[in-house]
C-alpha cells in the first residue's frame, strides 16, 4: 500500500481543518468569557465615598456614600482609617452596614464646615449574587474650602427674595 500525492494532501488538508476548528472553538470560548465579565461588570454594584459641598444660604459639607452601579449592593463592613470630625466620631455611620444601598441611592452624614482633613475608609460590599467587592477610598475634604462664591443681590430685593434666588441658583448649578 503506497501513500499517494492525493492521500498526503487530504491528510494536509483534514489536519489543517482540524487545527482550524480547534482555533475557532477556543477563541470562540475566550470570547464568551469576556463577554460574561463586561456584562457582569457593566451591572455590577459601585459603591464609593466622596464629599459633597452644598451652596444654599450658607455652604454645608457632607460625607456621602454612594452605589454609582447599575444593581443594589448590601454593605458587609464599612471602617474609617482616619479620625473622622468630632459630630461623627462615636457611630461613624455604622447604622448601614447590613443595609442595602440601590443603584443610585446616596447616603450621606453631614460634616463640620472647618473639617479639612484626609479621610481613609474601607467599605466591603456584596452585589446580588454574593460577590464581594472591597474599596479604599481616601477622600480630600478641603477640596472646596478656597474656591470663590458670588452671589448677585438687586438692592431692591428682600431677604426672602435673595434667600429664594440663592437657593434656586444653587439648584440649578447641582443640575448642570
Amino acid at each position: 500500500m503506497e501513500i499517494t500525492i492525493t492521500d498526503w494532501i487530504q491528510a494536509i488538508s483534514a489536519v489543517i481543518g482540524l487545527i482550524t476548528s480547534i482555533t475557532a472553538v477556543v477563541i470562540s470560548v475566550k470570547s464568551l468569557k469576556l463577554t460574561e465579565k463586561s456584562i457582569l461588570n457593566a451591572n455590577r454594584p459601585y459603591v464609593t465615598m466622596y464629599v459633597e459641598t452644598i451652596d444654599t444660604i450658607y455652604f454645608s459639607k457632607h460625607l456621602v456614600i454612594k452605589n454609582f452601579g447599575k444593581t443594589s449592593a448590601k454593605i458587609k463592613s464599612l471602617h474609617f482609617i482616619s479620625e473622622l470630625d468630632d459630630f461623627n466620631k462615636e457611630k461613624q455611620m455604622q447604622s448601614i452596614v447590613g443595609g442595602t444601598i440601590a443603584p443610585n441611592q446616596k447616603i450621606a452624614t453631614s460634616l463640620k464646615n472647618n473639617f479639612n482633613e484626609i479621610i481613609k475608609a474601607e467599605i466591603v460590599y456584596l452585589d446580588l449574587n454574593n460577590k464581594k467587592y472591597k474599596e479604599i477610598i481616601i477622600i480630600k475634604t478641603d477640596m472646596s474650602k478656597d474656591l470663590k462664591w458670588s452671589r448677585q443681590n438687586a438692592s431692591e430685593d428682600s431677604n426672602e427674595s435673595a434667600a429664594i434666588k440663592h437657593s434656586t441658583h444653587a439648584i440649578l448649578r447641582a443640575f448642570k
